[in-house]
Parts: structure tokens; C-alpha cells; sequence
């Protein structure tokens, strides 16, 4: 199995999350609507629960990491 195999179908999820969660927590900051800071919440948890299924599935398939691309850290934020 390849290194993203698992990972890369849902890279776009992911990214579509993370930016939702940053919208939430500039419209808590800009607002103080409890709304976001639950949305927040409920969107960090959810992404450390999806993460964490995605490396589970990755050990239990026996992804090889030993060709993965380097990081930019460009990508990073």
C-alpha cells in the first residue's frame, strides 16, 4: 500500500475542515458568538477524530512511508 492511499482521498475534506475551522474562530473572535466557539470545538474534534482513523487505517494496511514526498512547510498553514 502506498503512503497516501488512505490519506489522499480525503486531503480535500481536510483542508475544506481546517479552513471552516479557521472561519469559526475569526468569527468568535470578531463576535463573541458562542455559536462559533462550539462550532469550533465540535470541527477540532472532529478533525483529530478523522486524523487519527485515517493513521489507524494507514498502520493496519500497512502503508510505506518510505517514498513519502517531502513536506513543505509552506503547506503547513
Amino acid at each position: 500500500m502506498a503512503w497516501d492511499d488512505v490519506r489522499q482521498p480525503w486531503q480535500e475534506h481536510i483542508q475544506a475542515v481546517s479552513r471552516l475551522i479557521d472561519q469559526h474562530s475569526e468569527l468568535y473572535v470578531k463576535t463573541g458568538d458562542r455559536f462559533h466557539q462550539a462550532s469550533y470545538d465540535i470541527l477540532v474534534d472532529y478533525l483529530n477524530f478523522l486524523k487519527t482513523w485515517i493513521k489507524e487505517q494507514e498502520e493496519e494496511h500497512g502503508a510505506d512511508f518510505s517514498h513519502t514526498p517531502p513536506i513543505d512547510p509552506k503547506q503547513l498553514h
